[in-house]
């Protein structure tokens, strides 16, 4: 973390602290647990008009818990209804 400072990125201490700075939030996370965690946290301060794309190679179920946490925990409840969010096309076998 300190190379990146130095070298000018700005570190924040947690998701939600990241979350809550952006409009666009690009997840390429490990495992599900990390996901759900991640995207629990950042639910907490999601607001409307934020994209969240989230790249991880997980389970499409992992992409709807990331949904539903976003969606249940936002601050605007008019979020609610204007959160879209998609598993990205499974490519044909």
């Amino acid at each position: 973390m300190k190379a990146l400072r130095e070298g000018g990125a700005t570190v924040l201490g947690t998701p939600a602290e990241l979350a809550a700075q952006t409009e666009v939030v690009l997840t390429a996370l490990p495992t599900e647990d990390i996901v759900k965690q991640i995207y629990d946290d950042m639910g907490a301060v999601a607001s409307k008009g934020q994209l969240y794309a989230d790249h991880s190679t997980v389970s499409p179920g992992s992409t709807g818990a990331a949904r539903k946490s976003l969606r249940s925990n936002a601050r605007a409840s008019s979020m609610r209804r204007s959160l879209a969010v998609r598993p990205a096309p499974r490519p044909e076998r």
